[in-house]
């Protein structure tokens, strides 16, 4: 089921990808545009639930609903789209590299009981209120007495809340889950910023330096400040796409 949540996370992304990333031939730029835009979609369609009133649930359903339908009404289209991408040795390999990259960002999630950093606790509860209130709750209370609610940016919590409720997970593990997620999309997005500007074997051993081998963003993540690698993630993919 996790695997489900994270895939479900990717699917919406994967149809902007088909739509923005049309120019690219590097399979790592258009999972890279999937991978961070299906998040993005997830988040602005979160916060429309404050005007249309279908819950966490319905927007779960209704979402899965819409991106299983326009990926089998689009299943010849985007079987084309990957044919046409180049596969040659270099993007290849640099393909394979990236996404054990990623796979390797999630070993924390399955070595730890829990996220470290203070701020993950902010986030977990965070997503325990989405999940308790089935959607946007009204106040932090009863663990908090604010009487509102998104002074802080509830992205990563609305994520996780998703994670949460198709995967059956505490808020605790889905938060921890989208926190490696975030950590994983950041090195993509950086991949896909830098081929719009160079080959792919010195985007790819820039991206893995940037993203894996500095103090930051890997410090980051053990004072718990994922919501802001996630902006990176998402500030990048945009950036990827101005500069074109």
């Amino acid at each position: 089921m996790v695997l489900i949540a994270l895939a479900l996370l990717l699917a919406p992304g994967l149809l902007l990808a088909l739509a923005f990333e049309e120019e690219s031939q590097d399979p790592v730029s258009f999972l890279a545009g999937a991978a961070v835009s299906g998040p993005a979609l997830w988040i602005v369609c979160f916060w429309f639930l404050r005007w249309v009133p279908i819950g966490l649930d319905g927007l779960i359903l209704f979402l899965a609903a819409m991106s299983s339908l326009a990926l089998v009404l689009w299943r010849r289209r985007l079987a084309e789209r990957v044919r046409q991408l180049s596969w040659g040795p270099p993007l290849f390999w640099a393909a394979m590299v990236m996404l054990i990259a990623a796979a390797l960002r999630f070993l924390p999630y399955l070595l730890a009981p829990v996220a470290p950093g203070a701020d993950m606790s902010m986030h977990s509860y965070m997503t325990r209120l989405i999940v308790e209130a089935g959607g946007i709750p009204a106040s932090y209370r009863p663990l908090l007495p604010i009487d509102d609610f998104g002074a802080y940016a509830a992205g990563m919590p609305a994520l996780a809340s998703v994670v949460a409720r198709v995967a059956s997970l505490p808020a605790a593990s889905a938060s921890f889950l989208v926190a490696c997620f975030a950590h994983a999309i950041l090195g993509l997005a950086v991949y896909a910023f830098l081929r719009q500007r160079t080959v792919s074997p010195v985007a790819l051993a820039v991206a893995l330096l940037a993203t894996m081998a500095t103090r930051d963003p890997q410090n980051h993540f053990t004072w718990g400040g994922n919501p802001t690698v996630l902006s990176f993630a998402l500030v990048t993919l945009g950036l990827t796409h101005l500069s074109r």
